[in-house]
């Protein structure tokens, strides 16, 4: 999930409540970690990865991480971590927010230009 200058135009990260629930992982999580897990998906969604030292994501969570959240957050090779589905979400939504830009530019040239 790279970061671009289109990235900040995305305030949206869709939930896909069967698939998030419907998760073993997620299922043996208690409250904590599971607010641990949504408010690590959010800042993954908001800057493209998370930090890989265990230590960075305790301060940003402001308790310690839990092994279980830990786990779903692997290190991409770039001394960071990402959630694998999360980064395919993302990148699926910004190709598609492209497509809908590209044609909205189109569709307000014609109507404007006439060409």
């Amino acid at each position: 999930m790279a970061q671009d200058a289109d990235h900040l135009k995305l305030p949206f990260m869709p939930f896909y409540g069967r698939d998030f629930f419907g998760d073993e992982r997620v299922r043996m999580m208690d409250t904590r970690e599971i607010g641990q897990y949504v408010t690590l998906l959010w800042l993954q969604w908001e800057h493209g990865s998370l930090p890989k030292r265990p230590e960075d994501l305790t301060a940003l969570l402001r308790e310690e991480v839990s092994g279980r959240v830990l786990s779903c957050f692997p290190p991409n090779g770039e001394d960071r971590r990402v959630n694998p589905k999360l980064e395919k979400v993302y990148t699926a939504q910004m190709k598609v927010y492209k497509a809908k830009r590209r044609a909205g530019k189109l569709g307000a040239r014609k109507r404007w230009h006439g060409s």
